[in-house]
């Protein structure tokens, strides 16, 4: 994957803030722990489009002070080796609601896959594609939210079956909103997209967590 980044032997600097443009065109957050990739990362981003200004960090809790409400898109790194990996995923779409997640990974496995999805991530990219391809998502993601994953991908309507025995505690009311959890929902959005108040999203989600026998979102989505 390093070789993608190093095409032209260039020194990689791994400043936050690259661009030397006077107006910022696209702006990007690369979540990655590797040094090398991810100012490789940022070069090609850069190279890419003129005025594209990019900031890196290894993980959430290394996010930079004084960010904006929103990026162009966050390229997140899911083999971080910290085993929290949804759970980051699920805490950036949390902070940054209104940006596209694209996930990096070197895994295969259809439900690493389909977890990513679930937890609100835009599209999954393999860490072995061109970086042609790697762009050409990029660019489809940030110019018109495009959710695009691997062919293989299970059908997420197959993980969130509320004809199964276990889901048929639920409510109707109830079920809309699981459905909505397992999509990457936040609760403000869930709210919004039904038309009902926060505070009663997070009272069904109560219920649902006690109907299914799970502690918290992140159980509730996995099973």
């Amino acid at each position: 994957f390093l070789e993608l980044f190093s095409e032209n032997g260039h020194h990689l600097d791994r400043n936050c803030d690259r661009t030397q443009a006077s107006e910022v065109l696209m702006n990007f957050l690369v979540v990655e722990d590797h040094p090398l990739v991810s100012s490789g990362m940022a070069q090609v981003l850069e190279n890419w489009r003129s005025g594209t200004q990019v900031t890196i960090a290894t993980g959430y809790n290394d996010l930079p002070d004084h960010l904006p409400s929103a990026f162009s898109a966050v390229l997140l790194d899911l083999d971080l080796g910290n085993g929290i990996e949804f759970e980051t995923l699920h805490a950036l779409k949390t902070k940054f609601p209104n940006t596209p997640v694209i996930i990096l990974s070197g895994s295969n496995n259809p439900m690493v896959i389909k977890r990513s999805r679930a937890f609100g991530a835009t599209a999954f990219i393999r860490k072995g594609e061109r970086v042609e391809r790697i762009l050409e998502i990029i660019d489809l993601v940030v110019r018109g939210g495009n959710s695009i994953f691997p062919e293989n991908l299970v059908p997420l309507e197959q993980n969130v079956d509320l004809d199964r025995k276990m889901f048929r505690r639920l409510t109707r009311r109830e079920g809309e909103v699981f459905q909505r959890l397992c999509k990457g929902g936040t609760n403000k959005a869930i709210g919004l997209d039904l038309g009902i108040e926060e505070k009663t999203v997070r009272a069904h989600l109560t219920e649902i967590y006690r109907k299914l026998g799970v502690k918290n979102r992140t159980e509730a989505i996995l099973l």
